[in-house]
């Protein structure tokens, strides 16, 4: 599963919990332990969903910069010898 696949199926995740915690704290109220327990999990989705967008993107900075270095080699071999 690519980085990608894997944020999309945490959002749809973090959708159906979201929602299973409303509708507990509609039923059951703010504080019940169905209520509470939904909230911890959907606290979790997002720790995840927030991890794995912050690698995403530590991965692409990562990749333009050795891009930027592969082009300045390319188009001034010179350089060849500094990397």
């Amino acid at each position: 599963m690519s980085v990608s696949e894997h944020e999309s199926t945490l959002l749809e995740e973090i959708h159906r919990k979201r929602e299973k915690m409303v509708e507990a704290a509609r039923i059951t109220g703010f504080t019940s332990e169905e209520t509470v327990s939904c909230s911890q999990e959907l606290d979790e989705l997002l720790n995840e969903y927030h991890r794995t967008a912050n690698n995403s993107y530590d991965f692409l900075r990562e990749e333009k910069i050795v891009y930027r270095h592969l082009t300045m080699i390319i188009t001034r071999p010179e350089l060849s010898a500094v990397y």
